[in-house]
């Protein structure tokens, strides 16, 4: 009897020893399995999962609509086409059909963790909207009483984004998720193609959506708003700066 006494508790520290040891070289013991288990039981029901200390997660790969950010594979490239209005000095005075402009995008970047990650693109093409000093003027008449012109002009716009995996991080890493909500922000610089040409810093927030299509490719609706100088589209009207709004719908391709 009292030599069970000592054994069983010698026999518990050395399990749980060579648990710790186990799972320190990537072996999984039953003890440990039946807490991943747990753990992974929990996350499907629709609770979050949390970081345990010293447990090695037995899945480590994360659904990103079919993207996995491990450090392997959660490189991804894109590419995007759509609409975009500048929001200048004159241009509310048009038509808002009238300043909606074609809109292109191409971008890579690589998922940090599975709720934080990184990318930098182009975009831009066309900005339409009016002009009253004859800027940009495309020579077409819009309001002779008031000195307007229509304009056009060709912009691109270098930028790099932090992106946030809302949709990760609420509701965990674990399930195979089709849809993902995407908050970002960001910092471009945009220059102008036409002469006389303007560059100007453009900061920018969006929120991409991504909807998975097969294991590499996602459908994405990428919406945009970013400011730039108030002398960009070639008139000062006093005020910090201007605006352009994007919406693109486009796809990506995720590494394997």
């Amino acid at each position: 009897m009292k030599l069970s006494f000592v054994l069983v508790p010698f026999l518990l520290s050395v399990g749980s020893v060579f648990g710790q040891v186990s799972q320190d070289k990537g072996i999984i013991t039953p003890m440990y399995a039946a807490t991943a288990n747990n753990a992974l039981h929990i996350n499907h029901e629709g609770l979050r999962s949390e970081r345990m200390p010293n447990v090695k997660r037995a899945v480590s790969k994360i659904g990103y609509g079919g993207m996995w950010h491990s450090p392997d594979n959660a490189w991804f490239v894109s590419a995007g086409v759509g609409g975009q209005i500048y929001l200048g000095d004159h241009n509310k005075q048009q038509g808002f059909g009238a300043r909606i402009a074609p809109s292109f995008g191409a971008s890579f970047g690589r998922w940090l963790n599975y709720s934080f990650g990184v990318r930098a693109g182009i975009t831009g093409f066309q900005a339409k909207g009016l002009t009253q000093n004859g800027s940009y003027s495309t020579g077409k008449v819009f309001d002779e009483s008031k000195w307007l012109e229509k304009q056009s002009f060709h912009f691109m716009n270098i930028h790099a984004d932090v992106l946030f995996d809302w949709t990760n991080d609420i509701y965990g890493e674990f399930t195979d998720r089709k849809y993902h909500l995407i908050p970002y922000a960001g910092l471009g610089l945009a220059t102008g193609f036409n002469n006389p040409s303007r560059m100007s810093l453009r900061p920018n927030i969006g929120i991409l959506q991504t909807f998975r299509i097969s294991q590499n490719f996602d459908f994405s609706f990428d919406v945009r708003g970013s400011m730039v100088g108030d002398a960009f589209d070639g008139e000062v009207g006093g005020r910090g700066g201007e605006g352009i709004l994007s919406t693109q719908f486009g796809v990506i391709y995720n590494f394997r």
